[in-house]
């Protein structure tokens, strides 16, 4: 038997609100089934039946379908079945589950899980809102592309367009070794909250991808496990902040692909986020203006391949502060905490090092402010703590440290440079308090 629940209490999934507010959903309790113009369309209704077994891809794509601009789709608990791709063409969509492990769809298919394309008009000022939440987006397919991949074709930035949260994109536990090869990927939508998903992979996916101009994203608590690339930042995105994510066991934790010499955006936000890699823990390429601070960055254990906690290349005018960051392997030939190159304005202050074969390391770089960091046990393989190569110029270097707990501590600065100013650094050899 179906209960309803008050409509006050969903008031904020439809166009009119900008973000979601937090539903109680309780066992057995449901929206009332769906009227040819109701706001709530129960796949259950469409013949769907969350048994596992069943394909319930045409019962969900009738009601997708058959939604109102308003609508919002509902999936009781239950395990649904689809063995094909879920589309939308739809003004605004909320699809809204019962809860990671609760409600859980299950692609067979090769390709996209949900492929959903809007379309905003401006002159009707009529927008398109995209709300997904509360669901497990599961693959059964080796070739599964994204588990929800959302394009608009008319970018705007008049109002938000996507909040999306509380997912877990992964394969199917029960025997099956496929992945997704993004766990989100979004084209083209201002303004978008992202927040709360669980995506893991093989060591080759991407967990969220932002593509076209997705301008003034929001990303928080996100878990990436054995991603490729955890969080991809595209050409022409622009203003993207990303907190208390935990990126573990991947190859590089955020990453943004510009390539415009930093002339231009991401202006790319990392802060309060802890990655154990092993290619990078932030690498930001052709970006300007970003900010990657107080986060905690590791080399994962046993991989032999070249690290950089942050690695900086192609960039303008960014700061890299109040990082911790670890060497956990020794296998490799290059481990560096963090890397310049090529890049002019860059701040590094504030960050430790420990135990890192490489110091902080500046190439071919312009007027960069190294200052305040720490090595301990770190450098050896640089010369130095902080390594001013010969292709540097203008560069300032003062009030770094070197501490070894014994033996020969490496120097706090090597300046191969032309033209910079290093003063006032400080090495020490003996164990801790």
């Amino acid at each position: 038997m179906s209960e309803s629940i008050s409509r006050k209490h969903f008031l904020g999934l439809g166009a009119v609100g900008a973000a979601i507010g937090t539903v109680a959903v309780v066992a057995g309790a449901g929206p009332a089934h769906a009227e040819a113009s109701g706001d709530w369309q129960n796949v259950k209704d469409f013949g769907a039946t969350g048994d596992g077994v069943t394909d319930d891809a045409p019962a969900i794509q009738q009601a997708i379908d058959q939604s109102g601009k308003l609508s919002a789709i509902f999936f009781p608990p239950g395990t649904y079945r689809c063995d094909r791709t879920i589309t939308s063409q739809a003004r605004s969509l909320s699809i809204i589950g019962s809860g990671i492990g609760v409600t859980r769809v299950i692609f067979t298919v090769a390709g996209h899980g949900f492929d959903l394309s809007l379309v905003s008009d401006d002159a009707t000022r009529d927008f398109d809102y995209l709300n997904v939440r509360d669901l497990s987006v599961l693959t059964r397919n080796p070739d599964g592309r994204s588990a929800i991949r959302a394009v608009w074709s008319k970018p705007t930035g008049q109002y938000p367009h996507c909040n999306i949260r509380n997912l877990e994109l992964d394969h199917d536990l029960s025997g099956t070794t496929g992945h997704w090869a993004t766990g989100i990927a979004l084209q083209d939508g201002w303004k978008s909250m992202i927040d709360t998903i669980n995506y893991r992979s093989n060591g080759s996916g991407i967990g969220i991808d932002l593509q076209g101009r997705c301008v003034d994203s929001l990303i928080s608590n996100p878990h990436l496990s054995s991603a490729g690339v955890g969080i991809r930042i595209g050409p022409l995105n622009e203003g993207t902040v990303i907190y208390n994510a935990v990126a573990v066991g991947g190859k590089i934790g955020v990453q943004t692909q510009v390539g415009d010499n930093g002339r231009k955006g991401p202006w790319t936000t990392v802060r309060d986020s802890h990655f154990n890699t092993a290619v990078a823990g932030v690498e930001l390429r052709g970006t300007g203006d970003s900010w990657v601070c107080d986060n905690l960055i590791y080399k994962l254990a046993g991989s032999s391949e070249d690290w950089a906690g942050v690695r900086v290349v192609d960039c303008n005018n960014s700061r890299i502060t109040g990082n911790q960051l670890f060497d956990t392997s020794g296998l490799a030939e290059r481990e560096v905490p963090i890397e310049v190159r090529d890049s002019n304005l860059i701040t590094l202050l504030h960050n430790q090092a420990n135990s890192c074969k490489n110091g902080f390391e500046l190439h071919n770089s312009v007027a960069c402010m190294v200052s305040h960091n720490i090595g301990r046990n770190t450098g050896a393989a640089s010369g130095g703590v902080v390594h001013l190569a010969a292709t540097t110029r203008g560069c300032v270097a003062h009030s770094n440290l070197s501490q070894v707990d014994s033996g020969t501590a490496p120097a706090p600065v090597q300046n191969l440079g032309t033209n910079n100013h290093v003063a006032d650094n400080h090495a020490y050899i003996g164990g801790l308090a």
